[in-house]
């Protein structure tokens, strides 16, 4: 119970600052993050789009993947 609801505030807090993303798409966000914009609940499916070449995965300054919201919204309108 304790997990969802932070969950679920995770979640309001990303669609706050969505608005905010929206204004700079040069922006990277986590894979977490991504998955929200995205609506998906799944880290495979995030992969599934990386194997099949539809967004790309970059890692600017350690080995976590980011990912531009630019290219995250551009699948979103698609969907």
């Amino acid at each position: 119970m304790k997990m969802e609801q932070k969950n679920v505030n995770r979640s309001a807090d990303v669609q706050e600052n969505l608005k905010f993303l929206l204004l700079q798409n040069d922006q990277f966000v986590n894979t977490k993050d991504a998955m929200i914009i995205l609506g998906i609940k799944s880290q495979t499916t995030i992969g599934k789009y990386e194997s099949e070449g539809k967004i790309k995965a970059y890692r600017p300054f350690s080995n976590r993947k980011r990912y531009k919201v630019s290219e995250l919204l551009k699948i979103q309108s698609k969907r």
